[in-house]
């Protein structure tokens, strides 16, 4: 699973240069951060406060 996220992550970042390069040339690199920035702030607010309500359930493992 680790590999596959990470994997993710790598073709990811690789494929945001190839649209970033003309966005930020079209529209301007400030807006370019800011719309990285808004999903950065969106997915923080989405998972923090769902780790919080349901980390005990998380942490609770049969596996042992």
């Amino acid at each position: 699973m680790s590999a596959m996220l990470n994997l993710a992550r790598t073709l990811g970042g690789f494929s945001v240069s190839y649209f970033q390069v003309p966005w930020a040339l079209k529209h301007g690199a400030l807006q370019t951060f800011g719309c990285e920035a808004a999903v950065v702030a969106a997915l923080f607010l989405l998972i923090v406060p769902a780790l919080q309500l349901k980390g005990r359930v998380l942490r609770v493992s049969d596996m042992i």
